[in-house]
């Protein structure tokens, strides 16, 4: 896709590409790096790189990646796909110097996201209905399930034939582990609150445990319990 003509879908996100794109163009990317390094004070990091690509930066080498990703325009991914390379090449080592860690500290607050994370709604319960699919002798399991945000709000009402849910469940343990994968960087620089720690560890117990109950379930249903990484159906989500 052309850099001249292009839309992801946000404005900023779409002016803050063609920041990058132009200092790449003119060589400036290198500037930015070394500058950044020279670096003592936020301010001086303020004035040394620009603020679109300071946020770039941000959010293209962090968590938000995928789920950025996954909300802008089918055309305009492989761009986005662009700039991340552009500034893992260009700029690797731009989080090492304190004084930028102290110059992206506000986008860390309340703000710190990119606007096409704002927009989403966080969901804080999940209500299931158990049901079934078609008649017999071809019934299938199904569920409907209500995502609720903390107003009780409904954000999504769903259907799942137990093969859909099946799926949403893998592509959600795949979005989990890019997330991790895609922080572990910050995590060893001792830059990530890591207090919600303990209650991820307990979450993650209780979905070993419900694995390990789906498996001796599996054979009733005639499904190999051996089952791993066989063959998959659908896209699943990746840090590039």
């Amino acid at each position: 896709m052309s850099r001249q003509f292009f839309s992801t879908g946000d404005q900023e996100l779409d002016h803050d590409l063609m920041v990058l794109f132009k200092a790449e163009e003119s060589k400036r990317l290198e500037e930015y790096s070394k500058a950044a390094a020279k670096c003592d004070i936020s301010d001086e990091v303020s004035s040394a790189i620009p603020k679109p690509i300071l946020r770039l930066a941000y959010v293209l080498t962090g968590s938000q990646f995928a789920v950025i990703r996954s909300r802008v325009t089918d055309e305009s991914r492989s761009l986005l796909d662009e700039a991340k390379q552009l500034i893992e090449t260009h700029l690797p080592d731009l989080f090492a110097s304190d004084a930028v860690l102290e110059a992206i500290a506000p986008m860390g607050k309340s703000t710190h996201k990119h606007p096409l994370v704002d927009s989403m709604n966080v969901i804080s319960s999940i209500s299931p209905i158990f049901t079934w699919c078609g008649s017999p002798p071809k019934l299938l399991p199904s569920v409907r399930i209500g995502f609720m945000n903390q107003r009780n709000r409904m954000l999504l009402d769903s259907s799942f034939a137990w093969d859909d849910l099946a799926y949403v469940v893998a592509a959600l343990a795949d979005i989990l582990a890019v997330l991790l994968d895609s922080s572990k960087s910050l995590a060893e620089a001792g830059q990530l609150d890591l207090s919600d720690a303990p209650r991820i560890r307990e979450r993650l117990d209780e979905l070993t445990a419900s694995l390990d109950k789906i498996r001796e379930l599996l054979p009733i249903y005639d499904i190999d319990a051996a089952v791993g990484s066989g063959d998959e159906s659908g896209e699943r989500v990746s840090a590039g």
